[in-house]
């Protein structure tokens, strides 16, 4: 899982690991509304954040990036537009 993939990005080449192109293309299919996609990743943060909890070091600063907090308060926007559309009533 962590041999080197090139993957296209904005029309370069890349070359990431490919338990990173598999993260990257969940979140691809979970932005475009697929359910499992949206489940493995959040089951997938879920475990992640659980192993960061249970490390004596670990501090929120280290735990995401000002990129992971701006992905996720895009997709959070993204899912509670969605929940309006769908008439899910009131949701912050």
């Amino acid at each position: 899982m962590l041999e080197k993939v090139p993957i296209r990005v904005e029309g370069r080449t890349k070359r990431i690991s490919r338990i990173e192109a598999l993260v990257l293309k969940n979140v691809d299919l979970a932005f475009k509304g697929n359910q499992k996609a949206t489940q493995w990743l959040l089951r997938s943060y879920e475990g992640a954040t659980a192993l960061d909890e249970a490390n004596e070091n670990a501090t929120p600063s280290a735990t995401l990036t000002d990129a992971d907090e701006a992905i996720l308060k895009l997709y959070e926007q993204q899912i509670i537009g969605q929940m309006r559309e769908e008439g899910h009533g009131t949701v912050q």
